[in-house]
This record gives structure tokens, sequence and C-alpha cells, in this order.
């Protein structure tokens, strides 16, 4: 443990080791667990008398960050970049490329990537493969960074912030009891957090982005301000929740009559309005059915088609399912963790995945040997 500790350290020197003459910059990710990341650390950074200068929100369409995003850090003078539930170290060559103007540190919970041969000093890569003993997938971002800016600032307040990042990210079973703890704490009295407004405070987060593309900023925006959950829920972004919400139902209610149910998988195909396959398989795996392999698949008029594979369980691999299914099918890499991936497909191959993966999955080529 003494190594732990000493990488735990890391992260504390870095936070301190920025001035107010830095300029700061978040790249996050826009799903329910990139979102409280960033409200979170924009508050601890904060209450350290530190200013955010610049906030990059970005989906799965750039997973690193890009040439164009390079130079807008580079354009912004920034000084200090913190990536938040982004495999950021997918990309060495981004991250030497930033390392040039900035000190970098990518705070992610999602499998350990590419070795990067660099001066720690000005490149810190916190994943809790390398701090912990907790299993690095249901160890949500938000959860991440909540308990580590701890170490350093006084951020109690933000708790239930951490929580419904940890809940979206399917962090829930794993830390039951914190969430027991905020659900006492904030009055969200029940057995089941999903069935208690805790699931519209995850919801307000993740379906704002659904609701068109770059509206995440307001869900950010009124999250970092709220001092409450009860205070979120009666923010603006409502509005958004309130229409997506009823998209996400529809799919979610006509499941059974829709989808196809192969031994424990279920394949789903949608055509949403807004962009609701993520909410959509999440909500299905982890509240109805856990122990499935759930796959979604958006099927509309794009060349390329998009894939969730899900698996709350934790009983099949959901990354290495998504890489073999799609191998030669298309060129996107698929990424993600154990229970959660995402990737993509040609719409012309989407029979031959569709094949593959119904097969490979009754193969138990996915199976992970329970000790």
């Amino acid at each position: 443990m003494e190594e732990l500790n000493k990488y735990e350290q890391k992260f504390i020197d870095f936070i301190r080791g920025i001035t107010k003459q830095d300029k700061i910059a978040l790249f996050h990710d826009v799903d329910g667990d990139g979102i409280p990341a960033a409200a979170i650390t924009i508050n601890a950074l904060k209450r350290l008398g530190l200013k955010v200068d610049m906030v990059i929100g970005k989906g799965r369409e750039e997973l690193t960050p890009s040439e164009e995003t390079i130079k807008q850090l580079k354009d912004g003078k920034i000084t200090v970049l913190i990536t938040l539930d982004k495999p950021t170290d997918k990309n060495p060559k981004a991250i030497i490329e930033i390392s040039k103007f900035a000190k970098i540190l990518v705070v992610d919970h999602h499998s350990r990537e590419a070795q990067i041969d660099i001066d720690d000093k000005k490149v810190l890569i916190f994943k809790p493969q390398f701090f912990t003993n907790h299993p690095p997938a249901p160890y949500a971002t938000a959860k991440i960074v909540f308990d580590y800016f701890s170490k350093i600032v006084d951020i109690t307040d933000l708790d239930w912030i951490a929580c419904a990042g940890t809940m979206s990210d399917a962090g829930d079973v794993y830390w039951r009891d914190f969430i027991k703890q905020i659900q006492s704490k904030y009055g969200f009295e029940g057995d089941d957090p999903w069935k208690t407004d805790l699931e519209k405070v995850v919801g307000y987060m993740s379906h704002t982005e659904c609701y068109k593309k770059g509206y995440y900023t307001k869900a950010l925006s009124a999250l970092a301000k709220s001092k409450s959950p009860k205070d979120f829920l009666k923010s603006d972004v409502k509005k958004y929740f309130d229409a997506v919400n009823k998209e996400v139902t529809s799919y979610i209610q006509n499941v059974k009559k829709n989808a196809e149910f192969k031994d424990d998988l279920i394949y789903y195909e949608i055509n949403p309005k807004y962009n609701i396959k993520t909410i959509v398989s999440t909500v299905l795996s982890i509240r109805f059915y856990p122990d499935k392999t759930l796959i979604v698949v958006v099927n509309n008029d794009n060349p390329k088609l998009s894939i969730s594979f899900r698996r709350h369980d934790g009983k099949k691999d959901m990354v290495k399912l998504s890489k073999e299914s799609l191998k030669g099918l298309t060129d996107a890499v698929p990424g993600g963790h154990i229970p959660a991936a995402g990737g993509s497909v040609w719409k012309e191959k989407l029979g031959d995945f569709k094949r593959k993966v119904i097969e490979l999955n009754s193969s138990g080529i996915a199976d992970i040997k329970q000790a």
C-alpha cells in the first residue's frame, strides 16, 4: 500500500502545484459521469482560489484531444489541462504534443492504454488501476475526483454530484453504502435509489446533451451552481429531461415487443429522435436485465451505425465482445470497460455484426471466470 499512497500523493502534488498564474482547461466527456466530474472539478478548483479558463466537452466523436482541440488549447495559452472520463492515454502523440506547452492530469476509469515515456512531472495518468484496489469500471470519474479533491479541500457538499455520476456509470452496486448515505442525507429514502428522485438527478445531467448536441453546457452550468440535488431539480434543464425521458420510456416499455431475445442476449435496434442510445442501454441493463448481454444499435440513415454493449452483472467482458464482434466491420476502435462498451459498424455490415455478436456471446469468448 506504500506505493499506492505515493501515487495518491502525486494527484495532491499536481493540484497544489497549480498557481493563479496558470490557465486551466478541462477536456471532459459529456455523459452522466463526465459532466458531474467536470462540475466537481470546477468547484474544487474554485475553492482553492483557481479558475477554469476553458471547458471543452466532447462525446464519443472525440475520445482523445484532436488536432483542432490541441490548437484551441495552444491558442488559448493553456498551461494546465485536466481530462475527465476520457481515455486520453489512447493517444500518446496528443499527450506529448500538449505537454510541450501544458501540464496534463488524466483522470479516467477505463482500461489502461499505451505506456507514455514522458516526464511524470508534466503528465499524470490517474486511473484506479494505479492507486487503489477498487475495480476501475464502477469507480466513476466523478467519484474519483470527489474522493481525491476531498483530500485537499472541503467539498463534502458535492457528495450528491459524485453519487449521481456513480449511479450513471454502473457503480450503484459496488458503491451501495455510499449511495445509501447520500439517500439518507438528502431525504431520498427507498431501497432502490433508481426509484427515487436521484434517478432524475442522473437524468437531468445525461438527458440534456441528448436533447441537442452542445447542450451539455446547460447541464454543467446548472449542476456547478446548484447547492443541493433539489436545487438542481428546479433548474431550467427540466424541460430537456422531460422531452428526452418521454422517448426513453417508450423504448424501454417496448423492448419485449421489438427486441430479439437469444438465450442470455438481447439485441435491440432503435431509431430515436434524440441521442438516447446510451441512456436506453444503461437503464435496461441496470434496472431490468443485469444478467443479460444487451446490444443496442441505432439503425438510422447514417452510413456508420452506433452500438452499445452492456452486461451489468460483470460476468462477461463487453470490451472483448465489442472488439471481436466488430473486427473487420468498422474502421473505428471500440472501447469502454467490462460492463459497458461502445462501437460502430458500417450499415451494410450490420447483418454480419448481428450474426457474429450472437455467435460470440454464446461461444463464451467474453466470459469472465469467477473466483
